[in-house]
């Protein structure tokens, strides 16, 4: 079974510029060692290529980015802007690429109920974990109109998924908890 784990659109894996989540997805994918298991993350100029062969998988932000701004120019809307929301926007379109050229059987987000937002949608056929670290108010609040396309909620505590589920109850039914 393929599977790919996807991190947040700021830090890269490997955790060159640090990220506890970061760590944690390395550890997790340097354990498997198996091609079937990647991590999309993106990219950053600390990243040593020679660790990157199989099982990292790198989005350049800046470069999706730009290849957006190509395409549509100055439509770009106004809300959008050159902060976050672009730099999200960026990195979904390239993890869009990604997900097509791997084609993984499971999709496992961490941490962003944004980007389980988007490939619920995206991917509608692709089974979906929420893998969530955080207070449900630090990840975002996208995360409701997913709740029934997500095949499983893993919470790194039982504090959390309680958090969670007074937040957004529909998440209860399918959680568990895996300590980090």
């Amino acid at each position: 079974m393929k599977v790919s784990l996807i991190n947040a659109e700021w830090l890269p894996v490997p955790p060159v510029l640090g990220g506890a989540v970061e760590e944690t997805l390395y550890e997790t994918a340097t354990l498997m060692k198996s091609p079937d298991f990647t991590v999309i993350s993106p990219w950053a100029k600390e990243v040593s290529t020679d660790l990157c062969e199989k099982t990292f998988h790198h989005v350049d932000v800046e470069a999706q980015a730009q290849r957006i701004s190509d395409v549509i120019g100055d439509k770009i809307p106004v809300e959008m802007g050159s902060g976050r929301a672009l730099r999200f926007f960026a990195y979904m379109n390239g993890v869009a690429d990604a997900i097509e050229d791997i084609d993984p059987d499971v999709m496992q987000v961490h941490n962003r109920s944004d980007i389980v937002s988007f490939l619920s949608k995206e991917f509608p056929q692709k089974p979906l974990i929420a893998y969530m670290h955080n207070q449900p108010w630090f990840v975002g609040k996208r995360i409701d109109e997913s709740i029934p396309n997500v095949s499983k909620f893993v919470f790194v505590s039982h504090y959390l998924r309680d958090l969670w589920a007074k937040e957004y109850p529909g998440c209860d039914e399918s959680s568990t908890v895996i300590h980090n």
